[in-house]
């Protein structure tokens, strides 16, 4: 056995430890270890955030799901959790809440636990799935009141989607920003004003 003479190791036996290995004594803890730090945390399908009835947001697979369960993956303690759920779930919110609707899931070997719950910040083992900021005295959640700027995606296939939504309207800001600059220079020269030479 060679090593460099920076390498003070003795023994490469064991120093990488294999998960899942042959007769785990804590099937579940490997198997929640296996993933960790190799998933991106987030949501991977579903856990769509909207205004229900009253007071109230609902949390179900989307409208028209390409996959019929909320699946999401968070990390803690050294564990991938990967939490699902099947039809819909609502949610009371109450007037004057300004926060963040998460998903929260722990495990520590014998207590496996999941909520959604509202939080007025998230820790960093949270998934967030919405940001609300609900007025004192309303009366219903309305869709005004729901933002999803900080919604954690990890599904790469939604992280390209939703860059490409934001290259989509950055380009059309850009067109229309080019629209209103050649409606100004039409506008200049018809009072007389001439074109600023770039440079000059």
């Amino acid at each position: 056995m060679s090593f460099g003479a920076n390498n003070r190791a003795q023994s490469q036996t064991d120093w990488v430890r294999v998960d899942t290995c042959y007769g785990e004594s804590y099937t579940s803890a490997s198997l929640n270890k296996k993933l960790a730090g190799v998933l991106p945390t987030g949501v991977y399908w579903g856990f769509e955030v909207v205004p229900a009835t009253g007071m109230q947001v609902k949390v179900y697979p989307g409208p028209d799901p390409d996959y019929p369960k909320n699946v999401a993956v968070a990390e803690r303690n050294g564990y991938s959790l990967t939490g699902t759920s099947e039809g819909e779930l609502l949610v009371p919110v109450p007037a004057g809440f300004r926060g963040l609707l998460v998903l929260e899931m722990d495990y520590d070997h014998q207590v496996t636990r999941s909520a959604v719950r509202l939080v007025e910040t998230a820790a960093e083992h949270h998934i967030i799935l919405a940001g609300l900021n609900v007025p004192e005295g309303a009366t219903e959640i309305s869709a005004d009141m729901l933002s999803y700027d900080r919604r954690q995606v990890g599904n790469p296939a939604m992280i390209v989607s939703n860059f490409a939504g934001i290259v989509s309207a950055l380009g059309q800001t850009m067109l229309e920003v080019e629209t209103r600059v050649k409606f100004l220079e039409a506008w200049a020269g018809k009072q007389g004003y001439a074109s600023p030479e770039i440079g000059g």
